[in-house]
């Protein structure tokens, strides 16, 4: 895969969104901690980056339309709810977890991604990595902050009276 201007835009587009993402799922009521956490969102952020990088290179190539990147955007946005409503038979919470943070991963990496493909600051790596390593080390470090009992013995607060 070459990393066009667009695909590096996409992937600075996805950092935004992966630590926005990461940030905002904290609060949320994850269906399972062990799968729908910040690290997970950090990696749906930065595969949806790439690929808004990818649609914007091939709806310029075809006639420089951006209406391709959001029918897709949409169509995605409309599957990733089908199957939140799918996996709600299975996992409780998943619907409340995985929409709002769909539209927010899917929204900036859409908005940003051809923005950013026409900026100075893509076309160079550095800013780049340093987007991706931030966007990581917020996933990597905020992954095992989750919504589940600790699991840790504790005793019951002492009764105050006589």
């Amino acid at each position: 895969m070459v990393f066009t201007p667009s695909v590096r835009a996409g992937l600075v587009a996805g950092s935004v969104a992966a630590v926005a993402g990461a940030l905002v799922q904290l609060p949320l009521h994850s269906p399972a901690d062990s799968f729908f956490n910040a690290g997970t969102v950090v990696a749906g952020a930065l595969a949806a980056g790439v690929l808004a990088g990818v649609l914007v290179d091939f709806a310029r190539r075809a006639g420089g339309r951006l209406r391709l990147l959001w029918l897709v955007w949409a169509c995605g946005f409309v599957a990733v709810v089908l199957l939140a409503v799918a996996g709600e038979s299975q996992l409780d919470r998943t619907v409340s977890y995985v929409v709002p943070l769909a539209a927010l991963v899917l929204g900036t990496t859409g908005a940003l991604t051809p923005w950013l493909a026409r900026s100075r600051l893509v076309r160079h790596w550095l800013p780049v990595v340093a987007a991706v390593a931030v966007a990581v080390g917020v996933g990597a470090g905020l992954a095992g902050q989750g919504d589940q009992p600790s699991g840790r013995l504790e005793l019951p607060p002492r009764d105050s009276r006589p």
